[in-house]
């Protein structure tokens, strides 16, 4: 009985969530390579080498990361509701107040951006 019980459960397992990693997956991939596409041409306009370039994207994935790990022990703590309406809430406070500064206070504030969308700091005042 036990023996059925696990194949049948380890079917619809297989059935219902193989599909949306396989597809996660796959968005992913197509997010790692947007970002090669967009370097062809950014590269150019700002003047960056490759090397620079992979630099900074890689700069940028590591700081997301060393972010967002602690953001998701925090949510599983709090809990989703509060935690991804605060997320939002600062995104689009961020997005409202970086519509009014000029370009060299707009790149000083891209670290905070990040540590913002990442979820951790709701706290990083300028």
């Amino acid at each position: 009985m036990d023996r059925t019980l696990e194949r049948s459960t380890m079917r619809k397992v297989y059935l219902r969530l193989l599909p949306f990693a396989v597809l996660s997956y796959v968005l992913a991939y197509i997010d790692r390579i947007n970002v090669s596409f967009a370097g062809l041409t950014m590269r150019g306009d700002l003047g960056m080498s490759a090397g620079t370039f992979g630099f900074a994207v890689g700069m940028f994935y590591w700081g997301y990361f060393i972010f967002e790990v602690p953001s998701n022990v925090i949510l599983e703590k709090v809990g989703a509701r509060i935690w991804i309406a605060r997320r939002f809430g600062l995104s689009g406070r961020s997005a409202g107040r970086g519509g009014n500064r000029r370009a060299d206070i707009d790149r000083a504030s891209r670290p905070r951006w990040l540590v913002r969308s990442a979820g951790l700091a709701g706290h990083v005042h300028r």
